[in-house]
């Protein structure tokens, strides 16, 4: 939720920006890799910013937080 309140003050997204839901793979500092699923196990390609939030799809979300910064989402959760 805080990724798409941090997208809302953001010139670059709204609602009806498309995002995409494809399978999403972030390499760690320890070698491992870290992949979120969707809960109904499905990647949904492209889709509006506004349906990703509505259906809680996570590749999306963790794709858009990393695009917009996890060190500004971090900073939001602090405070």
């Amino acid at each position: 939720m805080f990724t798409y309140l941090l997208c809302e003050q953001s010139e670059q997204y709204d609602l009806a920006t498309l995002i995409d839901d494809d399978t999403y793979r972030v390499e760690l500092d320890n070698n491992n890799t870290w992949a979120p699923e969707n809960y109904d196990k499905k990647s949904h390609g492209q889709v509006l910013l506004y349906q990703a939030l509505a259906n809680s799809y996570n590749q999306a979300t963790a794709r858009l937080g990393n695009d917009v910064g996890l060190q500004v989402i971090q900073k939001i959760l602090k405070n």
